[in-house]
């Protein structure tokens, strides 16, 4: 392993293990408490008494220390295990909560992360803030001390960053943020005009209307006053859009996303017996702005007034205005102008047409038979029967029906599909199991290729991520995916989530995990695809086949070319990611199964001044 060459200081600690055991797949940032130079945290690191240390130092000017090889495990973050996979990096910073670290100290952390993720091969640096998700590195590869220890460390200045930090180190290493595994980040937002703030954020507002039945205007007003338009130190640092505090309304409410404990503390304006004052409170930090709209979300459906609902009548009211005077009236804003201001916005943008949704499509005979196992599933573990993962050998031959019958909830991730299967009628009940296997490829049972190739098609996929197949619309709702990198199946619900009989939705691991839901949000955003199992649509022109119409909009020799591009087609709302192939930086919009669909992106592209055709 080598050593970051942006070191200036060297000064190795006897307080260290080596070799590390494990390869470096995570960075866990600290804050060493105390302004100081790199030689005074060298020499404390250098003393046997100490018994701390850590693999890189950043002092109050920027300058990185190496105090332990990144060949060796530092004693840095209270977990041997976190310690032999983490690259540890110590920050001077305050002596005083939050401690917060200088803005050279800040830069060098960026700089160091960045150079430690690509000399280790760590393709994106991801942050979901999940203490639950610790060496689940495909997920989320920074740590925190303060997970495995009772300490602050690395203070909230860096914690309340860390999904920042993720950005900007991520930007560094070409990852097209837009749509990385983090989730939206609102940093994103800040070198875009209010117009394009806009736009970029509202189709996470059409997606939770089409959940909740809340109207995508008024919350998106919200997001433009309450957050302004995305560049509030509490959007920034805390990704909370709608300045949702730690209590509301004195209660708590069903279907919040925030994980209880993170928090972000500052003062706001608000407004006391008619007094503009200012008012120091805690307020959520979520880990992405989808989280922090679904919490509000949740929080309108589901927030008490006594024994009645604070916002009667706010579901599935369609006049924006009537919307924000219920609002106002369950004591939402202490603002009196609160609901001439959002309207306001509203008119200005025409946030109204974001209300307009297309006619729902039919729904897929996959997903109604997901449904059903959830509601059984949801049943069961309301009176303490437990669903339990085994192994596919066993219950082979089990169908659905008898596993309720006879009580014996087991399940797992290839069960879940045949089941879908066969419960809608599209294979018969005899066929035996198949699953993804890791690699990229499909292990069939005896005839149950022929049984499935009947009634769905088999679409080899293989190099592309969920989240690419995702932005470019070729991922259905009710699709059955396979994957390269695990040996995983599941069914792709929308809205990023999945119906998954998966170890994700389960407590504890391998034999007996209980299952707590098949259904939950997207983990697998970076996972390559291996096929996708389609049921085969009724009209003829929606036959798909092994084929993909990828869109191009350009290729380039020099790379900064290629991401002024990308810069433009995301300010003009459109997806793009860079990719290089054959020593050409090419520049792509999309890829679809079917070619109409790819004809209409690049019809869309060419409206708005780009050249685009289909490759």
């Amino acid at each position: 392993m080598s050593n970051s060459a942006l070191v200036s200081y060297t000064k190795i600690s006897p307080n260290r293990t080596s070799p590390r055991n494990h390869v470096i797949d995570t960075i866990t940032p600290h804050c060493y408490v105390g302004e100081v130079t790199a030689e005074d945290a060298a020499a404390w690191f250098a003393q046997p008494s100490a018994e701390l240390s850590c693999n890189y130092f950043i002092d109050k000017d920027g300058r990185i220390a190496l105090i332990v090889p990144e060949g060796d495990r530092s004693w840095c973050s209270s977990n041997r295990e976190n310690d032999n996979r983490a690259v540890t990096i110590e920050c001077a910073s305050g002596k005083t909560h939050p401690y917060a670290i200088n803005d050279k100290v800040y830069k060098s952390l960026v700089r160091l992360c960045a150079d430690i993720c690509k000399r280790n091969g760590i393709k994106e640096l991801k942050w979901l803030g999940n203490k639950s998700l610790i060496g689940q590195v495909d997920v989320q590869n920074i740590t925190a001390h303060r997970w495995f220890a009772n300490k602050a460390c690395p203070g909230d200045y860096i914690y309340n960053r860390l999904g920042v930090i993720a950005s900007e180190v991520n930007a560094r290493l070409g990852v097209d943020a837009s749509e990385s595994q983090n989730g939206f980040q609102a940093a994103l937002l800040q070198n875009l005009s209010e117009e394009d703030r806009i736009k970029r954020i509202a189709p996470l507002y059409v997606e939770s209307m089409k959940k909740t039945g809340l109207l995508a205007s008024v919350r998106i007003a919200q997001f433009c006053l309450e957050a302004a338009y995305g560049s509030t130190d509490l959007a920034v640092y805390a990704n909370n859009l709608h300045g949702m505090k730690t209590e509301l309304s004195g209660n708590t409410w069903e279907g919040s996303v925030w994980d209880g404990v993170s928090k972000y503390g500052k003062y706001s304006p608000e407004v006391i017996n008619g007094n503009p004052v200012m008012q120091y409170s805690h307020f959520r930090q979520y880990a992405c702005c989808e989280d922090s709209i679904a919490d509000q979300a949740a929080y309108f459906l589901n927030a008490m007034n006594g024994s009645e609902k604070r916002y009667p009548g706010l579901k599935g009211e369609k006049d924006y205005e009537k919307a924000i005077r219920i609002i106002k009236a369950g004591g939402y804003a202490t603002d009196p102008d609160y609901v001439s201001k959002l309207c306001d916005i509203v008119r200005r943008w025409k946030l109204y047409e974001y209300d307009e949704i297309p006619a729902a499509e039919e729904k897929s005979v996959i997903l109604a038979q997901c449904e059903k196992f959830q509601k059984q599933l949801e049943a069961d573990l309301a009176v303490n029967k437990r669903w339990t993962y085994h192994n596919p050998a066993k219950f082979l031959e089990e169908q659905w029906s008898n596993a309720v019958r006879k009580e014996r909830r087991a399940c797992n991730c290839a069960l879940l599909a045949r089941w879908a299967l066969k419960e809608a009628g599209l294979i018969p009940q005899s066929t035996g199991i198949f699953y993804g296997k890791k690699g990229g490829t499909i292990s069939w049972g005896r005839g149950t290729k022929d049984a499935v190739s009947k009634s769905c098609h088999i679409i080899k996929i293989g190099n592309r991520t969920v989240k690419e197949l995702i932005a470019s619309g070729t991922l259905r709702p009710g699709d059955i995916v396979t994957y390269v990198n695990i040996q995983h199946t599941n069914i792709y619900a929308g809205d990023n989530s999945w119906y998954d009989a998966g170890h994700a939705y389960c407590t504890g691991f391998g034999e007996g995990a209980v299952y707590n839901s098949w259904h939950g949000k997207t983990i697998y955003a970076n996972q390559l695809v291996g096929y996708i199992i389609r049921p085969k649509d009724k009209e003829p022109d929606c036959d798909l086949q092994d084929n993909e119409y990828v869109v191009q909009a350009g290729s380039f020799t020099k790379r900064a070319n290629a991401v002024d591009l990308v810069s433009k087609l995301h300010k003009k709302g459109f997806d793009a990611i860079l990719k290089e192939i054959d020593g050409q930086y090419k520049v792509q919009c999309g890829a679809f199964s079917i070619v109409k669909n790819a004809e209409k992106l690049v019809s869309k592209l060419k409206k708005a001044g780009f050249d685009a055709f289909i490759k």
